[in-house]
């Protein structure tokens, strides 16, 4: 079990900037810092960076893991302006982890000695895995010029997203959702998380421990700020997420980033996916 064996990784974090102001952007760092290949693993809409433990354990042997919390979820901190709540504000969040995390270590310094014999790393390998909104967030990045990722892999998301996707995703996030113990909550979520697929009771129970937070007056909410998804119902048009050519039916992000991104292979069924539908797995886009 997880929470049993000896794990590898720290907790940091770094000030980010909004519109609304400054907040604080949490993340996990697997594995040893020097390593060249980094992978940053990014959550789905109401979810936080443990749900990639197993995973970055494993990749962690190979590899530096950034697993970090979107604005609003997890360790990281709520937006003051709810508006903020926006892809505009997740990718600048985002640039400044990789800044953070690419930047050369700086030189050994003994006393007023400085070494200057070794001439900084080259460039980071940085390869994406996203969830849902992590995915998203990941092709928009993906399709910038000179972007920094090398690999993208998509998970619960594709190139279009339909309207009727997003209603239903609106009404999971919508309000505050509570718990009387660990027991209510892991129930509640393997229902909600169910497209998650077949995981084992420990899996389900370590996901419960790191998705509630306990409250005050007894039990525990879900860790995330309910307003994350008023971004999603204001109607205010996100500059960073273009609805493409086919908006009558959904996002379509096909001429955006597919455009701009060099795709070798693409597998996804959809049939248990929220976001992801088996139709538009069987559609080819040039």
């Amino acid at each position: 079990m997880l929470g049993r064996m000896a794990v590898s990784f720290s907790q940091g974090s770094f000030l980010s900037l909004a519109p609304g102001g400054f907040h604080r952007i949490a993340y996990l760092d697997w594995g040893r810092a020097n390593r060249g290949h980094i992978v940053v693993c990014v959550h789905g809409l109401a979810r936080n960076s443990r749900d990639f433990d197993y995973l970055a354990r494993s990749l962690a042997s190979d590899c530096r893991v950034i697993c970090p919390d979107v604005a609003g979820r997890g360790d990281s901190e709520w937006l003051a302006d709810k508006s903020d709540y926006s892809f505009s504000t997740y990718l600048a969040d985002a640039v400044a982890l990789i800044a953070r995390v690419t930047a050369p270590a700086p030189p050994a310094s003994f006393g007023t000695f400085r070494r200057r014999n070794h001439a900084a790393p080259g460039p980071a390998t940085i390869d994406w895995i996203g969830t849902s909104m992590g995915g998203l967030m990941g092709m928009l990045l993906a399709a910038k010029p000179r972007s920094p990722i090398r690999r993208l892999v998509l998970n619960d998301v594709g190139p279009f997203i339909s309207w009727g996707s997003l209603y239903r995703l609106k009404g999971y996030v919508g309000g505050v959702v509570s718990f009387r113990d660990l027991a209510e909550a892991e129930v509640y979520l393997r229902s909600v998380l169910a497209p998650f697929g077949l995981l084992s009771d420990e899996q389900w129970r370590h996901l419960a421990e790191h998705s509630v937070a306990p409250v005050a007056e007894g039990g525990f909410v879900l860790r995330y700020d309910p307003a994350i998804g008023r971004g999603m119902r204001n109607g205010q048009p996100d500059p960073e997420l273009p609805l493409g050519p086919n908006f009558l039916s959904g996002i379509d992000l096909w001429s955006t980033c597919f455009r701009a991104i060099h795709w070798c292979r693409c597998g996804r069924c959809g049939r248990i996916s929220r976001c992801w539908s088996c139709p538009v797995s069987a559609t080819r886009r040039p």
